[in-house]
C-alpha cells in the first residue's frame, strides 16, 4: 500500500533495490528526497518537498531529525486563498480524496479493495505514423524452387467460417515475407515473430553448398501434426536487403513453406519494429533506417489458361520463367526497340513538305535578324510597388573563363540592339548557367526586382482544354518560336528596371528577358492576339509551342499556309 502512493521514480528506486521492508523504505524514500532537494536551490517552489502551515508559512524538516516522518510523495492537503482546508461533504466521509489505485473518489490507495491498479492512457491515433526511413527494401521475385528430399512435415492448418472476400487488402491475411539473392538463386526470407528460432531449409542447404556446423545445442522441434524434428546442425547464411549485410546463424531443418525465416532471435538483435497495417518491418543498421517492405502473395495457378478475349485489361509484366515457357511453346513474340537520335541525325525533310518551307523561308530563319522587333500592340510593363526600396546588388564572383564566356554573351546582345548600357538606379546580377550540351546560358536573377514588382494575371491555357479542341484529328505539325521572348519590346520607359550587372559595366534590356515576374502573362496575351483568328479551330497555343492539327492532308496543308 506504501509504495502506491509513491511517484513512478521512487516506486522504481523500490522495487530495484529489493526492499520490502516498511522502515527500510520510508528511509530510502527521504534520504532520495533530501538528495534531490539539496541539488536544487535554496528557495523552494510549489514542487518541492516544503510545506506549509495553516498560516501559509513554509517549515523545512530540522537537519538530523528522523522521528515522525512523512513520506515525501504524500501531497500537502489542499487549502483555498485564505490558507483553510475545503468544507467537505459530512454525509460522504472523504469524499474529496481520489483513489490512485482505482481511480475512485471517496477513500484513498490504502483504503480500496480493488485488487487491480487502473492506469490511465492516452488515446493515439488510430493511423500510426511510420518513421521515416532512409532506405527502402522490395523485391517482388519468383522463388526458385528447393523441394524437399524427405516428406514434408510442416503443416499449417486455417480454420474459417467463411472465404474471405475478395475486396480484402492482401497484406491483413499474409505473413511476412520477401526474397533475397544467396548466389544465383532467389530465396524466399519469412519474418516471423512467433518462431523462436532462425530457420533455414536443408534442400537449400544442399543445393547451394553451404557450409553445415553441429549445432552447439541440439534439441527438438514438434509441429502441430506432432511430428518431432531434431535440430543437429546449423549453418551461417548471409542475408542481404538494401542497405543491410549481414551473417545469421540459422538452424537448419525441413521445411517448404520458404527456404529462411527469421524469427525472434534476428528481430531482438536488430531490435525491428513490425507495423500490422502496412505489414512492413523497419529497424536502424549502422546509423540508417530500413525498411522491409512485403511481397503480394501470387494468386494460385490455374490450368485451364484465360483467353486473350478474356484477359483483363491493364500492365501485364511475365518474369523470365514465364518468358521462356511461353517461346517453348512456340507463343509469337514481339520485340520494341528504342534507339536514342542524335540532333545532327535528323529524318530527311520529305519532297512534299520542301515548296511549303522554300515558299515560306522568311517564317524560318535560322536565326533571329540583327535588329529590334517592332513595337507592337502589347509591351511587357513593369510597375512596381509604390514606395519598395530599390534594389543594387553586386555581380557574382566568377573565374576568368565565366567572365569572358557572359562577356561574350553581353557582346552578342549588344550588337543585336537587345541590350544598352545603362545608369539605372537599380540592378541585379547576372550569371552562367551550364546547358545539356555543355555550352552557357546567360541568365539574369531577378529575384530581386521581382519582389516589388506589382503581378498581374492571365490565364495560362489548360492542357485538358486543348486536349478536347483535338478530338478528332489526325494530323499534327508542331511549330517551336526561335527566342519568343526576344520578340516582344519592353514598354518605353521601363527599360531601366531591368538593369542587370557584370564586371565589366551596367546593361538594360530593350526587349523581355527571362526571368521576369510577368514575362509568361505577357508572352501569353501576344500569342492569343496574334493567332486569336484561329484559335480553336485548328491551332492550339501553349506558349511558344504552336500546335497545328487537321482531319486531312489538304486541309492540314491550307491550314499551314494561313
Amino acid at each position: 500500500m506504501f509504495r502506491a502512493g509513491l511517484r513512478e521514480d521512487l516506486r522504481t528506486e523500490l522495487f530495484a533495490r529489493g526492499i520490502d521492508s516498511l522502515e527500510a523504505a520510508c528511509s530510502l524514500v527521504l534520504d532520495l528526497e533530501d538528495s534531490r532537494t539539496h541539488s536544487q536551490t535554496r528557495h523552494f517552489d510549489s514542487r518541492s518537498n516544503s510545506y506549509r502551515t495553516s498560516s501559509g508559512q513554509p517549515q523545512t524538516r530540522p537537519s538530523g531529525s528522523t522521528t515522525n516522518r512523512t513520506p515525501a510523495s504524500s501531497a500537502p492537503p489542499r487549502t483555498d486563498l485564505k490558507g483553510r482546508a475545503p468544507e467537505r461533504d459530512a454525509s460522504k466521509p472523504n469524499s474529496g480524496t481520489k483513489c490512485y489505485r482505482c481511480q475512485g473518489y471517496g477513500h484513498i490507495a490504502s483504503q480500496c479493495s480493488s485488487p487491480y491498479k487502473v492506469t490511465i492512457i492516452e488515446e493515439v491515433d488510430k493511423e500510426e505514423e511510420e518513421p521515416e526511413t532512409d532506405l527502402v527494401h522490395q523485391v517482388d521475385d519468383e522463388e526458385d524452387s528447393f523441394t524437399e528430399e524427405e516428406p514434408v512435415t510442416l503443416q499449417v492448418v486455417r480454420c474459417a467460417l467463411a472465404q474471405p472476400k475478395l475486396s480484402d487488402d492482401w497484406r491483413r491475411t499474409s505473413i511476412f515475407h520477401t526474397f533475397i539473392k544467396i548466389g544465383e538463386k532467389s530465396c524466399k526470407v519469412i519474418i516471423d515473430s512467433g518462431s523462436c528460432i532462425n530457420a533455414v531449409s536443408s534442400a537449400m542447404v544442399s543445393k547451394l553448398n553451404l557450409k553445415v556446423t553441429p549445432h552447439p545445442n541440439p534439441y527438438k522441434v514438434s509441429w502441430i501434426n506432432s511430428t518431432t524434428i531434431e535440430i543437429k546442425d546449423r549453418s551461417l547464411i548471409p542475408i542481404e536487403f538494401v542497405g543491410y549485410q549481414d551473417k545469421i546463424w540459422c538452424d537448419v531443418l525441413t521445411m517448404d513453406v520458404g527456404q529462411i525465416i527469421l524469427g525472434r532471435p534476428w528481430l531482438f538483435d536488430n531490435d525491428v519494429h513490425i507495423y500490422g497495417r502496412t505489414n512492413t518491418c523497419v529497424f536502424e543498421h549502422n546509423g540508417k533506417k530500413i525498411k522491409l517492405m512485403p511481397s503480394q502473395p501470387k494468386p494460385p495457378k490455374t490450368e485451364n489458361k484465360p483467353t486473350s478475349a478474356k484477359q483483363s485489361k491493364g500492365l501485364h509484366l511475365l518474369t523470365a520463367k514465364e518468358v521462356e515457357t511461353e517461346i517453348t511453346q512456340g507463343a509469337p513474340m514481339y520485340a520494341l526497340v528504342a534507339r536514342e537520335v542524335d540532333e545532327d541525325q535528323k529524318e530527311p525533310i520529305p519532297d512534299a513538305v520542301k515548296p511549303l518551307l522554300e515558299n515560306f523561308a522568311d517564317v524560318f530563319p535560322e536565326d533571329l535578324p540583327n535588329q529590334l522587333p517592332p513595337l507592337r500592340d502589347i509591351q511587357h510593363a513593369i510597375d512596381l510597388v509604390p514606395g519598395a526600396s530599390l534594389p543594387n546588388l553586386p555581380h557574382y564572383r566568377m573565374n576568368p573563363t565565366e567572365h569572358s564566356e557572359l562577356k561574350k554573351q553581353v557582346d552578342e546582345l549588344l550588337q543585336r540592339g537587345f541590350i544598352k548600357e545603362s545608369l539605372s538606379p537599380c540592378a541585379v546580377p547576372a550569371l552562367l548557367t551550364p546547358k545539356k550540351d555543355g555550352s552557357w546560358r546567360m541568365c539574369v536573377d531577378s529575384r530581386a526586382i521581382n519582389k516589388i514588382t506589382v503581378k498581374y494575371r492571365f490565364p495560362i491555357p489548360r492542357l485538358d482544354d486543348m486536349l478536347d479542341m483535338m478530338t478528332g484529328a489526325t494530323l499534327f505539325s508542331k511549330i517551336d518560336l526561335k527566342s519568343g521572348y526576344h520578340q516582344i519590346r519592353i514598354r518605353p520607359g521601363d527599360e531601366w528596371k531591368t538593369a542587370f550587372k557584370i564586371k565589366y559595366g551596367l546593361y538594360e534590356w530593350i526587349v523581355m528577358p527571362f526571368g521576369l515576374s510577368n514575362a509568361p502573362s505577357t508572352f501569353t496575351r501576344v500569342m492569343t492576339q496574334v493567332l486569336r483568328p484561329f484559335l480553336g479551330k485548328f491551332v492550339v497555343v501553349y506558349f511558344d509551342d504552336i500546335l497545328i492539327y487537321s482531319t486531312s492532308v489538304d486541309q492540314h496543308l491550307k491550314h499551314i499556309t494561313q
